[in-house]
């Protein structure tokens, strides 16, 4: 179950709906990143929505959200980012980019659109661009845009503008130094932390909007000034057509709908899973052991440099050479796989194991999500 975001096969968009498409005005969505709550994508969508008023360019302006959902209390999250940074120059079409696309298409009321999207939320704005930008049922290119926040991708679609600061301890101290087969969008801000701020200098509202809050709202309104309003949306129908849910979407829902809920109920720190859930993550990595190790090496060495400790709990060491046997509990036997651990971030990582971690500090409600 903690591949489902890689299985989604996308379907088509239909024509549905009672909304009608206006020429004038303008739409802002925020789309945040990973282990965030409904509560904190609505928290970013209200900082930002600080910034402006209900008018822009003497026509309407809404500022609105999409919520990229958290999943498997967070796993889903890390598994779905590593897939997401891989194949970080096609679109990834998941479950969440159709919930995404369902949601906007209830919420979108103007022709000129632009997204803004904070971190991991970065790779679905430029799936979502992909997706809908001059598509049937979607959205023309001269009205959709991008404005990208600490951003992990190596691109903006459409040429959007991007803001990420050097000190941002998420983006430029550990996605730049995995890569993978990529180079991520260099940083282009200084941003001074002060005492009291989250060392990681990630997130949206409390470091970005913060510290370059008025270079934010200026890309902003650069990039709403871009948009052109076109005559080939209907002003009758949606502006953007809601797609339509095929059945494996359908039964994805129903599994992630038990599986989040009883995922939520185990330990954020130390999580029993199935060796399963470790294959899946080499399968999407699909770069072998060692990258996978060095994946594991950079969060080792950035966690140690963010929070100046020599040793941290992680969640699990899965052992890909030995087979793991569930007891009738559905728990995995720790006499073969798993075992807990601490991880000695003064030692290499073993090349025999994979460690896969959740990554606390890079989201969050209070930080505006990784």
């Amino acid at each position: 179950m903690a591949v489902l975001f890689a299985m989604s096969p996308f379907a088509v968009f239909a024509q549905t709906g009672s909304q009608t498409c206006s020429s004038n005005g303008y739409t802002i969505i925020t789309i945040n990143g990973i282990l965030t709550n409904k509560d904190g994508a609505i928290s970013n969508r209200d900082a930002l929505k600080y910034y402006f008023g209900k008018n822009y360019n003497g026509e309407p302006l809404a500022v609105d959200y999409l919520h990229n959902e958290s999943h498997l209390a967070g796993l889903g999250d890390i598994l779905k980012s590593i897939y997401q940074g891989l194949f970080d120059s096609e679109t990834v079409e998941d479950y969440d980019l159709v919930e995404m696309l369902k949601t906007a298409s209830e919420k979108v009321a103007t022709q000129k659109l632009l997204l803004v999207a904070h971190s991991q939320g970065n790779f679905y704005a430029n799936s979502f661009y992909d997706v809908v930008a001059d598509k049937d049922g979607g959205v023309p290119s001269q009205s959709l845009a991008i404005y990208s926040v600490a951003t992990p991708s190596s691109r903006v679609a459409g040429s959007g503008k991007w803001i990420t600061s050097d000190t941002d301890k998420v983006i430029t101290g550990l996605v730049a130094r995995i890569q993978f087969t990529r180079k991520i969008l260099p940083s282009n801000v200084h941003i001074e932390l002060q005492e009291g701020d989250s060392s990681s200098g990630h997130g949206f509202s409390d470091i970005y909007l913060k510290y370059q809050g008025d270079k934010i709202v200026s890309g902003i309104e650069s990039s709403l000034d871009q948009l052109k309003t076109n005559n080939v949306q209907d002003a009758q129908k949606p502006c953007l057509a809601s797609p339509k849910l095929s059945i494996v979407h359908k039964i994805e829902g129903a599994m992630f709908a038990v599986a989040d809920h009883i995922a939520n109920g185990v330990s954020f720190v130390a999580f029993k899973l199935p060796v399963a859930i470790g294959r899946a993550a080499v399968s999407i990595v699909n770069a072998g052991v060692e990258k996978v190790v060095e994946v594991a090496q950079a969060i080792k060495e950035t966690f140690s440099n963010v929070f100046k400790k020599d040793e941290f709990q992680l969640a699990q060491v899965i052992d890909l050479s030995q087979e793991t046997q569930l007891d009738q509990s559905g728990q995995a036997s720790r006499s073969a796989n798993f075992e807990q651990c601490s991880f000695d971030t003064q030692k290499s990582a073993s090349h025999s194991k994979v460690i896969i971690n959740e990554v606390a500090w890079m989201g969050g409600s209070g930080g505006g999500g990784g």
